[in-house]
């Protein structure tokens, strides 16, 4: 399973997806970003964008695997002292101010693909 995706996505995916964590249950957000990490850095040490998303298909199903049956992560890494209403906030902000520009960037350059490909077709 491969979904060309680029590193930018990948990192704002990442980012967004431990800011959800943290804000949905704080106690999480450390095993998590463990998790994360590694999806993240597994196609960067291949140098191969690519395979983030099957990456974070497997640890996914690690993961929830393996809270399914024993949460080995929360008495080890329980993280819900560092909860707070503000890094939520803050968090979320930052993740807006970078997803939005991406958003333009990928739109106006899937745009420029269409118009060349209209171009050689005609």
């Amino acid at each position: 399973m491969l979904a060309y995706t680029d590193p930018k996505w990948n990192f704002l995916y990442t980012t967004w997806n431990i800011a959800f964590v943290y804000a949905e249950n704080p106690g999480y957000a450390a095993s998590s970003l463990c998790i994360l990490l590694a999806a993240e850095l597994y196609p960067y040490l291949k140098n191969r964008p690519e395979l983030y998303v099957q990456a974070r298909a497997y640890t996914l199903a690690v993961h929830i695997l393996i809270r399914a049956t024993y949460d080995i992560f929360t008495p080890i890494m329980d993280s819900s002292a560092f909860a707070s209403e503000k890094v939520v906030y803050y968090w979320g902000l930052i993740n807006f101010v970078l997803h939005v520009p991406y958003l333009f960037w990928y739109f106006t350059k899937r745009r420029k693909e269409f118009r060349a490909v209209d171009a050689d077709n005609d």
